[in-house]
């Protein structure tokens, strides 16, 4: 004689196992991120416009900014109880734009990046700049994690009620 004692039905394992795996999935469709901007200076200076384009799964959105309006970029810092996480912010004569919309960790990264743009916006003779972030490969890797174990929750609720019958 079976008894179940305090465990979990394999009806709530399955429904808890299916949200897990749903919000991995959701991680990875909406969240993975690839930004590049890419500036083009136009002589006589300071003309010439850069694209910001963020490529996400299923949404492409682009954005012009004038060259002569960057004024700089620095690596911006977001303090919470799990440490720093860390972006890159371009700064315009009329606005802050954020490179990308997620905060990750390494300032190392963050700050050749930032450097790089520094670098164009001072140097006038420079005619292009091309940076990329690509925030995928820490996203798929979060979302799959999620994803895996929410689908290793489901095939153990499927084995516990195999094991009811």
């Amino acid at each position: 004689m079976k008894t179940r004692g305090s465990k979990a039905s394999p009806f709530f394992m399955f429904i808890f196992g299916a949200v897990f795996a749903m919000a991995g999935l959701a991680v990875i469709l909406f969240l993975a991120c690839k930004t590049t901007l890419i500036c083009e200076r136009v002589q006589p200076s300071p003309g010439g416009t850069c694209k910001l384009i963020q490529q996400k799964t299923f949404d492409r959105k682009e954005q012009e900014i004038p060259v002569a309006s960057l004024l700089k970029a620095y690596v911006d810092e977001d303090h919470d109880d799990d440490g720093t996480t860390y972006r890159v912010t371009l700064v315009t004569n009329t606005d802050e734009i954020p490179l990308t919309q997620i905060w990750s960790s390494g300032y190392d990264d963050k700050q050749k990046i930032s450097s790089q743009i520094n670098a164009y916006i001072q140097n006038q003779n420079e005619t292009s700049l091309i940076v990329e972030q690509d925030d995928r490969m820490l996203v798929y890797i979060l979302g799959g994690v999620f994803f895996v174990v929410g689908i290793g929750i489901v095939l153990g609720s499927f084995i516990s009620l195999l094991s009811f019958l």
